[in-house]
């Protein structure tokens, strides 16, 4: 009797577990349709033709997994087939074997629907991949309203200033722009407007926001070349951030170097916001065990004296800076990491040396922002760009200096 108990169970395992795993391969063969990622799961409701192949073969494999998990199904439901005999021959690996297999596929589908559910996983460890870029283009379609038709978060672009009215122009990257912060008025540029314009040294002025995400030190001499002849500023603010000491290629590269599964990864970050937390895990282990080049060591050797990526980099600030005019001042953002240990004082140190040997003022922000835990002064946990109350303590800081300077034209 306890034989055919035991028996009875180790059947019911195996069925169990094969029908959990049938179940589970269909619903991953339906959410890697590239249809219902397009319409259902994707941020954007947009696939780049090389992911819609390769969501097709995955889904494709999943529905055959499925269509074997479900004959295997059938087959443990009929007796007659020989599921009792081949129990008996390996009343131990079977059962658990199906329970394994059927358990994980569960748990991983579990997994997912809870992180959705809770709103987890959204973001990503890289700029570089198919989750943050879903992320930006999300954003920007929220703010499309605050863009002008150059892809400018700034509406004043065209119009004649006030009279006497003195105009800065903010130009960087993704932290000048304000990426990530919803409000136009919670960006750098718009609270460094209100902090010059408001209080016993209130200068009224216009700060226009010039920011390009992702621009390096060649795209924004590009925006200089752009917008200096049609704004006509009183002083010109360089906003630097940490990488900017890389080209937008350098950029993709390194980052498209970090991926678990090289292919498979950015497919998988479309559909699984499991798999974004996973590999960003993964990424975090290889870095702590030396196998994967951390971010900040990157940039300290694209900064590295004498090395012919300083020599290039170090010439187009310099274009840069000299392009802006001699109302300039240069102002660094910290990369917003643990600011009491910073990483990378060398390179703040060297950015600065070349804007004062070009007769250019240089603020470092590290100062306004320390003090401050990094997670109160991020957009989210896993994106590094300020959220508005790291902005206004940039802007407040800037207004300090550039009032104390007297660089502001009409200050008192």
């Amino acid at each position: 009797m306890r034989e055919h108990r035991s028996g009875s169970s180790q059947i019911a395992a195996v069925r169990v577990g094969a029908l959990v795993l049938c179940v589970t391969a269909a619903v991953a063969a339906w959410a890697l349709d590239p249809d219902v990622v397009r319409d259902r799961l994707s941020d954007d409701g947009r696939l780049e033709p090389f992911t819609e192949l390769w969501l097709r073969r995955y889904a494709f494999a999943a529905a055959v997994l499925a269509a074997l998990a479900g004959l295997v199904t059938v087959w443990a439901f009929r007796p007659a087939w020989g599921l009792r005999a081949l129990v008996g021959r390996f009343p131990r690996v079977l059962p658990r074997l199906a329970l394994a297999t059927g358990g994980a596929a569960a748990g991983l589908v579990a997994g997912e629907l809870a992180l959705r559910a809770a709103g987890g996983g959204e973001g990503s460890f890289s700029t570089n991949t198919v989750a943050y870029r879903d992320y930006s283009r999300t954003f920007r379609e929220r703010i499309a309203d605050q863009l002008d038709g150059r892809g400018y978060r700034e509406l004043r672009f065209g119009r004649p200033a006030a009279s006497g009215v003195p105009r800065v122009l903010a130009v960087g990257d993704s932290f000048v722009f304000g990426f990530g912060v919803e409000s136009a008025g919670g960006t750098y540029p718009a609270l460094l407007e209100e902090a010059l314009s408001t209080g016993p040294r209130a200068v009224p002025c216009e700060v226009l926001n010039a920011g390009r995400p992702g621009a390096d030190s060649h795209r924004e001499f590009a925006v200089l070349r752009e917008l200096v002849p049609e704004v006509r500023p009183d002083l010109v603010l360089i906003g630097y951030y940490v990488n900017d000491c890389e080209t937008t290629a350098e950029k993709r590269a390194f980052f498209g170097a970090r991926r678990v599964l090289p292919v498979l990864g950015d497919n998988l970050e479309r559909v699984s916001r499991l798999w974004r937390l996973l590999e960003g895990w993964l990424m975090d282990l290889a870095e702590s065990a030396g196998i994967e080049e951390r971010y900040v060591d990157h940039l300290r050797a694209q900064a590295a004296p004498g090395t012919p990526e300083w020599a290039e980099h170090e010439a187009a600030l310099r274009r840069l800076l000299r392009a802006a005019g001699p109302a300039t001042v240069l102002v660094i953002f910290p990369l917003v990491t643990d600011l009491e240990r910073y990483p990378l004082d060398e390179l703040h140190a060297q950015v600065a040396g070349v804007a004062r040997a070009e007769g250019v003022p240089v603020l470092d922000l590290r100062d306004a922002l320390s003090g401050v835990p990094p997670e109160a002064l991020r957009v989210a946990p896993w994106d590094p760009h300020l959220n508005e109350r790291g902005h206004a303590l940039a802007a407040e800081a800037t207004a300090a200096f550039l009032l104390e300077r007297g660089l502001v034209p009409g200050a008192p």
